[in-house]
């Protein structure tokens, strides 16, 4: 999101502003929006998420995005779920800052990479899903998406 009269409309929103919906955004105009719920970002670059994630951490940050429940990113480059999306979703699994839902995919070109989920850190995100109901999905984008990944 480099336009700035887009930043600036944005900037003016933002105590009122819930959903959130764009192809690129900047962390510190992510900041100024203390009150939104769900987010939605088109194809964020894996650099963007880490910091993403990072910034998301209740353990780093405590002031980013504190009402937020719903994070989808979109097209993102393919990832495993690792030890940085752990940390961050189990720091948001209790609370006033509780995430409900958390989707990460990427194009079906790569619809060949799968997440291990019955083992290492995929395995450490099942009892989020199971004690708190967190959804989390992460895998190729399809067109019928499940609501929420079975990790059972």
């Amino acid at each position: 999101m480099d336009h700035p009269h887009i930043i600036r409309f944005v900037s003016q929103l933002a105590p009122s502003l819930r959903e959130f919906s764009a192809p690129t955004v900047t962390l510190s105009l992510l900041q100024t929006l203390s009150r939104l719920i769900h987010i939605k970002l088109y194809i964020p670059s894996t650099e963007f998420v880490l910091k993403f994630l990072d910034m998301l951490s209740r353990a780093t940050y405590l002031s980013f995005l504190p009402q937020l429940q719903a994070v989808e990113l979109c097209n993102c480059e393919p990832c495993h779920v690792n030890q940085s999306l752990v940390h961050t979703l189990t720091s948001r699994a209790h609370g006033e800052a509780k995430l409900r839902s958390f989707r990460q995919t990427w194009h079906h070109r790569f619809q060949g990479i799968q997440v291990k989920w019955e083992e290492g850190d995929g395995l450490a995100l099942q009892p989020l899903t199971v004690k708190t109901g967190m959804e989390i999905y992460v895998g190729a984008f399809e067109v019928r998406q499940p609501h929420s990944m079975p990790l059972t």
